[in-house]
C-alpha cells in the first residue's frame, strides 16, 4: 500500500508539474518626464516590452500621491489560465531633487457640472513611509477568441512624500504561472488572420501567438452576419440581406421565437447569448445585429460601482452577448456581470437598430443603404468636432484634440484622423458660453464625415439638445442630398440610455440626421487633465478606424474595447471607472455598416481571371494608385456558396484558400471590399483542366512617359494573353471594346494570335492602340472588354484604366498696392500688381498654358495682360504678375472686374477679382446729403451743420426730437470683401437714457449717452450687402446737454461702393434655396437678370444670366463660403452668402 501510494503521489506531482507553466516577459524604464500642474508634478517614464511600448494610467486612492500603473497583457499557453503573478523591481534609479506629486482626484461623471472639492490626503503626504504600500495589483484571465490572456498593472516608482524623494526600478520582470484552464477553450479558438492580429497587438509576447495550434479559419460553409429579431420583423430584413449578400457578408435572419425554443438558458437573454455563441463556434460569424428595441429584443443589465459612490445594477449593454466566455453570473445571484464574472474581450462585434415601428425602421434602412450606395461626395475629409465646459476649468477640446494624428501621450500610442483633414471646432472657452443652436447650426452646415462631442448629457439630453425639441427639421440638412447622414459619438453621460427613450435613439430614428451614434446607456467618466475612460475609449476608436483600417463601425468598436479592456484591472477594483464605461457604451445603428471615413476610390485589383478545376488557393492584390492595400476581404463565391476566403495583408496581398479543390466549371464571382472602397465584383471563370480559357495575364500600357493613360494620348497596349488549360489554342481572334467612348477611341481594335500552347502565354506587343480624348476629366476610368475567339469558344475578360489629365484651378487672385501707398486701396493714377496663383491639381502635365488679365475698364491699362507657360508639371504651383495702371481720370468709387483665365487647350479656369476704385468717404463737406444715397428720416430728419465737426466745416447732426421719439440716417452699402467701417461721434444727451446708437443690419454695435467730444470708433463689416444706420433715440424722462448727437469723417470698409435706394428695397425680395448648396441652387425674385458668384477674396469666379433659368450649377466649385451677386433690369444690387458642400 505505501509503494502505491509514493506512486501515486509522484504521479500527482509530475501531472502538476507538466501542467504549471511560467510565462515571463521583462518591462524596461527610462527617461522620467514631468508634467507640471497647479503647482503639482506628475511622474512619467518611457516603457519598453520587447519593441513595442506599455500603456499606462496615471491613478492612485483620491487624495494620494498620482503614480504611472502600466498594464500587464500576457499571452498564455493555449487552454490555460493564470494563477498567480509575481513582480521583481531591480535596477533603482534616484530621480534629483524633491518632487510634489500631484493628488489623484478620481474620476467624475461627466453630467456632473459643479466643481468637486480638491482632496489632499494630508497623512500620505506627512509620511516618511516609502509610497506606495501596494504596488501591483492581481492577476486576472480573460479570453479572446480562444486565447489565453493574463491582465495585471504596476508600478514602478517610489516616492517618499515627506521629503519629495522620488526613485523608479529601470528593470521590472513579470512572471505569470499559469495551468491549464478549468473550461476548455478549445471550441472558441479561431486562430483567423485578423484575430490572429488582433491578439499580437493586445499582447506584450505576440510571439505566443505562433505556438497555437492553426484553426478555425474562417467557415466556408457558415456565414458572417446574424440579424436575430422577432418573427413578424424577418421579412422585413430581405433587403437588407441581399444588400450584405452582395457585398460578400452572408446574412442570416432568425427569428427570436426559434432561439427560445431551441436554446437553453434561465432567461431570454441567455437563451440569445447561447444561439449567438453556438452560431460563432459552428458557422465562425462575426457580427451580430439585434433587429429592435428593448421592447422587441430585451437587453442584459450589468453591475458595476465605481469608487463607492457611483453604483448600478443594471447598466445596458449589449456587449454581453458577444463576449462569450464565462457565464457572466458565476454565482447565481441577481447580478451580472461583478468583479470575476466579467469578460472584456467581445469575440465579435455587435450593434441594436432601436426601432419599435415600421416607419423607425424604414428611416434607418433608407439611411444605411443610401449612405453606402450614393453618399455625398467631397465632405468625408471634413470633421466636426463640439466640445463644452466640463468643470474645474477643464474643458473638452483637449479630449477632442487628440484624435487628430498620432499621440503618444499617456504613454500609449494612437494614429487618428489625418491632419490634413479639414477640421469644424465648435469649443466652449472661457470667453465663450456653449451655444447648442450654434452647434447644432454648424453640424448642418458642414455636413462632414463624422461628429464627436464631448461635454454633459442625460437621456433626453446631449449637446445642449433635447428630445423634446428633436424632429426631422433638427438636422435637415444630413439628408443625403444636402449632406450626408452622419456619425455621431459622444463622451456624454446616459443619453444612449437605449432601455428607456433616449435622445440617441431618436438621432438614429428620424428621417434624416445620422446612419449610427455611439454613447454610454450610463455615466461617462472624464478625469481633468489626464487619460479618462470617454477619452480613452474615443482615442481607440479613431485608431481603429485610421490606423486598424476597421472596416465596419462594429468591428472598429469591437476593438476599440478590446484594446482598452487592459486598463480595467491595471490597478484593480479601484479603476473600475474602466469597467463601467466598457460596459455602457453602444452602437445604435446597423453593426456592418461601412464609414466613408475618406473619399470613395475604385480599387485596383490583380487576380486569377481562370481557375482550373482542382485549384486549391489564389492569390489577389488590392492597390490604390500602386500603394498595397491592407484590410480588404476578397470573397469568391459561386452562386450563394463561397468556395475561399482571405483578407489582404500590408502588402495588399490576399491567398484565398479553397477548403477543398475547385470542381466547379462555371462563372464565379470575386466580391473585394475594403476601406473607403467601392465594392467590387468581378467574373472568374472555373475550367476544366481538359479545356482553355483565354485572357489577359498581364497589360502593359505602352508610352512614352509614365505607362499610364494620359490625357490626348496616343498608346498601344502589350498583352500577355495566357492560356489556361490543356489543349493548345489556335487561330485566336482577339478583339477590344469599351462602353466609355466619350474618353477614349479605340484606333486598332483586333489581332490574330496564330497559337497559344496549353498552359502557357504569348506576349503580344502592340496589340491594340488607343486614343485618349483631350478633354477627359482627370482620376476618370475607361471599361473595356476583351474577347478572345477561337472558332469554337469565346472568353471575355473585362478591365479598367485610369485615365491621369491636367487639374488647372485658379487657386488666388489679389491685388498688391505696394507699389504706391500700401494702404490696401486701389487709387485713382496708382501702379497695381495682380497676383495669381494657380496650381495643377491633376495628375498629368500640361503643355502651352495661357494666363490672361482683362478688365471691363477702359481705365484700367495693362502694360502686359498675357503671360505663357512652356509647361506644368502635375501638382505644381505657379505665380504670376501682372501690372496696371488706374488713369488718372478714373471715376473715385469706379466698380472694376478683373477677369482672369487660366488655360491648356480644353482645360481652363475662370476668376474675376472685384474692387473699387479709391476709399468711399463721407465727411459731409459738400453741405449736404448729396454725396451719396442717404436714407433720411422723413419725420425727424438728420440735417447738415457747420456748429460742429470732427474736421472740415460740416457734421451730420441729429434732428430736434421730443420725448419718445427717434431720428435716424441710415444707407445701403456693398462690401465686395471684408473690412472695417470707421467714424467720429459727438453726443450731448442725458446720461444712461438719451442714446446714439450705430446698427449693422439691424444688429447694435453700440451706444453711447452723456457727454461725449469727438471720438474714433470703428467696427468690422462683413462682405455682403449691408444697410447701416445711426438712430438717435430719446426717452421719456429729462432732457441734458444740447440734447442732439453729431457723426463726421465716416471712412467705409476698403471695397464698398453705396448702392442706389432701388436696390436696397429689391434686396428683401430675393430668395436662394437650398443653402447650404450641393449641385445647384435656384433663385426666386423679380425681374432678376444676371448672377455673379464670388469667392470669399473677391474674385469673381462665374456668371449666369438668369433669363435662360433660374437654376444655377455649381458642383464645380470647391466647397466654401461664396458671395453671389444678383442683380436686376435696372442695375439693382443685391448681394447674398451661400455656402457650398
Amino acid at each position: 500500500m505505501k509503494k502505491i501510494f509514493v506512486t501515486l503521489v509522484l504521479m500527482l506531482m509530475l501531472v502538476f508539474s507538466l501542467s504549471a507553466q511560467i510565462v515571463e516577459k521583462t518591462f524596461f524604464f527610462d527617461n522620467p518626464q514631468f508634467e507640471q500642474y497647479q503647482g503639482y508634478e506628475q511622474i512619467s517614464l518611457d516603457c519598453y516590452v520587447g519593441e513595442r511600448q506599455s500603456e499606462y494610467v496615471q491613478i492612485a486612492d483620491e487624495g494620494c500621491p498620482n503614480l504611472p500603473w502600466y498594464s500587464v497583457s500576457l499571452l498564455l499557453p493555449q487552454n490555460t489560465e493564470s494563477r498567480d503573478i509575481e513582480f521583481e523591481f531591480s535596477d533603482f534609479v534616484e530621480i534629483e531633487g524633491s518632487h510634489l506629486l500631484y493628488p489623484y482626484q478620481v474620476p467624475r461623471p461627466l453630467s456632473l457640472k459643479e466643481d468637486m472639492p480638491f482632496v489632499v490626503n494630508e497623512n500620505i503626504y506627512l509620511s516618511d513611509d516609502e509610497y506606495p504600500t501596494r504596488y501591483s495589483s492581481d492577476v486576472t484571465t480573460q479570453y479572446l477568441n480562444g486565447y489565453s490572456f493574463a491582465f495585471s498593472g504596476f508600478t514602478p516608482v517610489r516616492y517618499i512624500p515627506s521629503t519629495g524623494k522620488l526613485l523608479y526600478a529601470q528593470t521590472v520582470k513579470v512572471r505569470v504561472s499559469c495551468a491549464a484552464s478549468r473550461n476548455d477553450k478549445g471550441k472558441m479558438l479561431k486562430t483567423t488572420d485578423e484575430n490572429k492580429s488582433r491578439v499580437q497587438r493586445l499582447a506584450h509576447n505576440p510571439e505566443m501567438s505562433e505556438d497555437y495550434e492553426q484553426r478555425g479559419q474562417r467557415g466556408i460553409g457558415g456565414y458572417e452576419l446574424l440579424v436575430v429579431t422577432p418573427s413578424e420583423w424577418v421579412s422585413h430584413f430581405d433587403e437588407y440581406k441581399a444588400f450584405y449578400d452582395a457585398r460578400g457578408l452572408r446574412t442570416k435572419i432568425v427569428p427570436l421565437e426559434d432561439i427560445y425554443t431551441s436554446s437553453e438558458g434561465r432567461d431570454e437573454q441567455e437563451q440569445i447569448r447561447a444561439f449567438i455563441s453556438h452560431e460563432y463556434e459552428n458557422e465562425d460569424i462575426m457580427m451580430v445585429l439585434l433587429g429592435g428595441d428593448v421592447k422587441l429584443v430585451p437587453y442584459r443589465g450589468l453591475y458595476c460601482y465605481v469608487n463607492h459612490d457611483y453604483e448600478d445594477y443594471g447598466i445596458p449593454a449589449d456587449m454581453y452577448y458577444v463576449c462569450l466566455d464565462g457565464t457572466w453570473n458565476n454565482d447565481n445571484d441577481t447580478l451580472w456581470g461583478e468583479e470575476g464574472e466579467e469578460d472584456f474581450l467581445p469575440e465579435l462585434a455587435i450593434a441594436r437598430l432601436p426601432f419599435n415601428n415600421e416607419e423607425q425602421f424604414n428611416n434607418i434602412m433608407h439611411k444605411t443603404m443610401t449612405y453606402q450606395t450614393a453618399p455625398v461626395l467631397g465632405e468625408f475629409n471634413d470633421i466636426v468636432f463640439g466640445a463644452e465646459h466640463l468643470g474645474e476649468g477643464y474643458y473638452g477640446n483637449e479630449d477632442l484634440e487628440l484624435l487628430i494624428g498620432e499621440h503618444d501621450d499617456d504613454d500609449y500610442t494612437t494614429i487618428g484622423i489625418p491632419k490634413n483633414y479639414k477640421f469644424h471646432r465648435y469649443y466652449a472657452k472661457p470667453d465663450r458660453d456653449w451655444n447648442a443652436n450654434e452647434f447644432r447650426s454648424k453640424i448642418n452646415e458642414v455636413g462632414g464625415g463624422y461628429v464627436y462631442h464631448v461635454g454633459h448629457a442625460n437621456t433626453d439630453y446631449v449637446a445642449g439638445w433635447y428630445l423634446s425639441d428633436i424632429n426631422d427639421k433638427s438636422f435637415a440638412k444630413l439628408n443625403g442630398a444636402d449632406h450626408n447622414y452622419n456619425f455621431f459619438h459622444s463622451h456624454g453621460c446616459v443619453c444612449g440610455d437605449f432601455s428607456s427613450a433616449c435622445i440617441l435613439e431618436k438621432f438614429v430614428t428620424l428621417p434624416n440626421g445620422f446612419v449610427a451614434v455611439t454613447g454610454n446607456s450610463r455615466y461617462g467618466w472624464y478625469v481633468p487633465w489626464s487619460d479618462g475612460p470617454a477619452r480613452h475609449l474615443n482615442r481607440e476608436l479613431v485608431d481603429s478606424y485610421f490606423h486598424d483600417r476597421r472596416q465596419y463601425i462594429g468591428t472598429a468598436f469591437m476593438e476599440m474595447k478590446i484594446m482598452t479592456a487592459p486598463f480595467v484591472n491595471v490597478y484593480g477594483q479601484e479603476n473600475s471607472h474602466f469597467r463601467w464605461s466598457i460596459y455602457c457604451i453602444n452602437v445604435l445603428g446597423d453593426v456592418a455598416v461601412s464609414p466613408w471615413l475618406d473619399e470613395p476610390f475604385i480599387p485596383e485589383i490583380d487576380y486569377d481571371v481562370a481557375l482550373i478545376k482542382g485549384t486549391t488557393s489564389t492569390t489577389v492584390y488590392v492597390d490604390k494608385d500602386s500603394e498595397p492595400q491592407s484590410n480588404f476581404r476578397c470573397s469568391l463565391f459561386y452562386k450563394d456558396q463561397l468556395l475561399a476566403f482571405g483578407t489582404t495583408n500590408n502588402n495588399g496581398k490576399a491567398v484565398l484558400q479553397f477548403s477543398e479543390p475547385l470542381d466547379i466549371q462555371d462563372t464565379l464571382k470575386l466580391i473585394v471590399t475594403g476601406p473607403n472602397a467601392w465594392c467590387q465584383t468581378l467574373n472568374v471563370y472555373g475550367i476544366d483542366k481538359d479545356s482553355n480559357y483565354i485572357f489577359a495575364d498581364d497589360i502593359v500600357i505602352n508610352d512614352d512617359d509614365n505607362g499610364k493613360l494620359d490625357y490626348n494620348e496616343d498608346v498601344t497596349l502589350n498583352i500577355k494573353f495566357i492560356n489556361k488549360g490543356a489543349d493548345n489554342a489556335e487561330n485566336i481572334i482577339a478583339t477590344l471594346s469599351t462602353t466609355s467612348d466619350d474618353l477614349v477611341e479605340i484606333t486598332d481594335n483586333e489581332i490574330l494570335i496564330p497559337s497559344i500552347n496549353a498552359n502557357s502565354t504569348k506576349t503580344v506587343n502592340d496589340a491594340f492602340s488607343i486614343k485618349v480624348k483631350d478633354n477627359v476629366k482627370d482620376n476618370s476610368y475607361a471599361y473595356f472588354t476583351m474577347t478572345c475567339a477561337d472558332g469554337e469558344k469565346v472568353y471575355n475578360h473585362d478591365f479598367q484604366c485610369k485615365i491621369l489629365a491636367p487639374d488647372l484651378t485658379i487657386v488666388k487672385v489679389n491685388y498688391d498696392d505696394s507699389n504706391g501707398d500700401s494702404d490696401g486701396v486701389v487709387d485713382v493714377g496708382e501702379s497695381v500688381q495682380v497676383q495669381i496663383s494657380s496650381s495643377n491639381k491633376g495628375h498629368c502635365a500640361c503643355d502651352d498654358i495661357v494666363i490672361k488679365a482683362v478688365s471691363n475698364n477702359d481705365d484700367i491699362v495693362f502694360n502686359n495682360n498675357e503671360k505663357k507657360i512652356s509647361r506644368l508639371e502635375a501638382g505644381a504651383n505657379v505665380i504670376t504678375t501682372f501690372t496696371f495702371v488706374t488713369d488718372d481720370d478714373t471715376p473715385k468709387g469706379s466698380i472694376v472686374d478683373i477677369d482672369v483665365t487660366l488655360s491648356s487647350g480644353f482645360y481652363e479656369d475662370k476668376q474675376t477679382i472685384r474692387f473699387v476704385v479709391g476709399s468711399v468717404e463721407e465727411g459731409f463737406e459738400t453741405g449736404d446729403f448729396s454725396s451719396h444715397n442717404w436714407k433720411n428720416d422723413e419725420m425727424h430728419p438728420w440735417v447738415i451743420t457747420d456748429e460742429y465737426a470732427n474736421r472740415g466745416v460740416y457734421s451730420a447732426q441729429s434732428a430736434i426730437i421730443d420725448d419718445d421719439e427717434v431720428s435716424t440716417l441710415s444707407i445701403d452699402v456693398e462690401t465686395i470683401t471684408d473690412g472695417v467701417i470707421s467714424f467720429y461721434l459727438k453726443t450731448s444727451t442725458e446720461e444712461e437714457w438719451d442714446y446714439l446708437t450705430f446698427f449693422v443690419d439691424e444688429e447694435m454695435m453700440e451706444s453711447w449717452s452723456g457727454e461725449n467730444d469727438w471720438q474714433r470708433v470703428k467696427y468690422p463689416i462683413e462682405a455682403g450687402s449691408h444697410t447701416l444706420k445711426w438712430s438717435y433715440d430719446k426717452s421719456k424722462n429729462d432732457s441734458a446737454g444740447e440734447d442732439r448727437c453729431w457723426i463726421d469723417d465716416i471712412v467705409f470698409p476698403i471695397n464698398t461702393h453705396v448702392l442706389n435706394i432701388e436696390s436696397s428695397v429689391e434686396k428683401k425680395e430675393i430668395l436662394i434655396y437650398p443653402n447650404p448648396v450641393d449641385d445647384f441652387f435656384k433663385l426666386e425674385g423679380d425681374n432678376i437678370h444676371n448672377v455673379e458668384i464670388y469667392n470669399i477674396m473677391g474674385a469673381k469666379i462665374m456668371s449666369h444670366d438668369v433669363s435662360f433659368s433660374n437654376a444655377i450649377d455649381v458642383a464645380n466649385l470647391s466647397s466654401g463660403l461664396y458671395l453671389v451677386r444678383v442683380l436686376d433690369e435696372d442695375n439693382n444690387v443685391v448681394v447674398k452668402k451661400i455656402i457650398k458642400k
